[in-house]
């Protein structure tokens, strides 16, 4: 930094003793200039730094201000770049004491400027005023000998405010500083003001939204609504750096911790603003995206119900399917069902499936071996896709010995009768399931599938998918003489995406 230079012995001049001073509040602005930045001098850069209190009255058009600081960024001198821009702004604070005299239109008359409609700045910059004075003995030339006289000591920092809809002409005094915006304000038909503050923090918010998102709007980093007025007497009305860390503290903890919309997460206890989230940004991006890939074309989701029903009473044997699909989603391609009459049990050979019932009984893991198994089967115009969801409800009615009655058991039953346990749906693929317990609840492409017929004749049939019904057969009831007829009903629910 430069420093004023004195030799051994050397006389105090008066223009060293003024640069004692002057050089010291140069470093200072260059300091606090280079270290805030300027973002563009030629939109007056600078702003408030604790809001001011307002009081307007109406009748004599005068406009009162408590008081206030701001900051006043000028484009100080070299070095500048190739285009003339400054490369070393310089920055000062102003103190507007409004207990102080001299101020020069304060309280401000804006008579003149306040046509319903129209939005209006204040601005204000800083002057010099001689002040304090005070008895000082000086050298008189003409009598050879010191005298006593009372000169001004002080010069005091003022402020000089004006208020219209363009910015008031610079001066080139070395004594007055440079109009700097404090806030925006109107004043309606009824005459009230209402009054947006001007954030020294929001300088540079413009030139960082041209660079990052230039369709984006500077108002969404505004820092203004903190200078406004506090909700206790004792509330600083400044905010400063260590307020804008606060609030961005706290953003970070929300972000992490505390959606304005959550449901499923609750914040974690002692939670701190700098821990690690549950998951980064990116991981979220990662997740939307796959999800977004397997949810595209939703529009194009077809539900399907295909109730399948096996029965036998007094010997007869009789099964019946039937599709339905929701008015509100037709779909064209033709569905059929067939059964793939595979036991789930690894290793073993099926036997074909029959009607012919030899001891004239028909048990429940009879009925469960040929409806638990179905192959959905679209037309050939189908052009691929996917089944994302289906599930199994069932019912049974049990026609009791010598009673002649029909009771009726949903999956959660707990009582007597064929089925006590739940009934469980999955996609069974090529390979075979080992138990009946063991459902491959996940998604598959409709695509070519094999399955055995009634014959135990493998069959391969395109734009098929294989579902699996899971009952647990040692919940079976198989007493033939406690089940002298029965009827189960197997209604599956389907959502298919072209």
């Amino acid at each position: 930094m430069d420093r004023v230079k004195f030799q051994p012995l050397e006389r105090a001049d008066l223009e060293d003793v003024k640069a004692l001073t002057d050089l010291a509040y140069e470093y200072d602005q260059r300091a606090l200039g280079a270290l805030l930045g300027a973002a563009d001098l030629s939109a007056y850069d600078g702003g408030l730094l604790s809001g001011p209190a307002l009081t307007y009255a109406h009748a004599t058009g005068f406009l009162t201000l408590s008081s206030c600081s701001y900051l006043e960024i000028t484009a100080g001198g070299a070095p500048t770049d190739a285009n003339g821009n400054s490369l070393s702004p310089e920055a000062r604070v102003i103190r507007f004491d409004s207990s102080a005299s001299s101020h020069i239109n304060s309280p401000v008359d804006i008579s003149a400027a306040r046509t319903v409609g129209t939005t209006y700045t204040l601005y204000a910059r800083s002057i010099q005023v001689a002040s304090d004075t005070s008895a000082r003995r000086r050298w008189d030339i003409g009598s050879s000998q010191e005298v006593s006289y009372s000169p001004t000591t002080r010069l005091r920092e003022r402020v000089e405010f004006s208020a219209g809809v363009a910015r008031p002409a610079e001066t080139t005094a070395a004594d007055v500083g440079q109009w700097t915006p404090l806030l925006t304000y109107e004043v309606d038909s009824a005459g009230v003001l209402t009054h947006t503050p001007i954030s020294a923090l929001d300088v540079s918010d413009a030139r960082a939204i041209a660079f990052l998102q230039p369709e984006g709007d500077a108002e969404t980093l505004s820092t203004h609504q903190f200078l406004n007025t506090a909700s206790t007497g004792t509330e600083s009305r400044a905010l400063g750096l260590n307020g804008l860390l606060s609030v961005l503290k706290h953003i970070a903890y929300r972000a992490a911790q505390d959606g304005l919309n959550d449901q499923l997460h609750t914040p974690t206890i002692n939670a701190r603003w700098y821990e690690t989230p549950l998951i980064s940004l990116g991981e979220a991006s990662a997740r939307i995206e796959r999800l977004e890939t397997r949810l595209a074309g939703l529009s194009s989701v077809f539900p399907f119900s295909v109730e399948v029903q096996v029965r036998f009473l007094s010997g007869a044997y009789t099964e019946s399917v039937r599709i339905s699909q929701s008015t509100q989603s037709p779909f064209t391609n033709e569905l059929t069902v067939a059964f793939d009459n595979k036991w789930r049990t690894a290793g073993t050979t099926p036997a074909a499936w029959t009607t012919v019932i030899t001891d004239g009984s028909l048990t429940g893991g009879d009925i469960i071996e040929r409806v638990s198994h179905p192959v959905f089967i679209f037309d050939s115009t189908f052009t691929g896709g996917e089944l994302f969801m289906i599930q199994a409800f069932h019912t049974i009615h049990v026609l009791r010995d010598g009673a002649n009655t029909t009771t009726t058991h949903s999956s959660a039953s707990t009582t007597g009768g064929l089925i006590t346990a739940p009934v469980e749906i999955g996609l069974l693929e090529e390979t075979q399931l080992s138990d009946g317990s063991s459902p491959a609840p996940r998604a598959s492409l409709i695509t070519s599938r094999s399955y055995l017929d009634d014959s135990s004749t493998e069959i391969t049939g395109a734009n098929a998918i294989k579902g699996v019904a899971s009952l647990d057969l040692s919940a079976l009831n198989q007493d033939v003489t406690d089940n002298l007829g029965l009827t189960l009903t197997l209604n599956y629910q389907l959502l298919v995406r072209r």
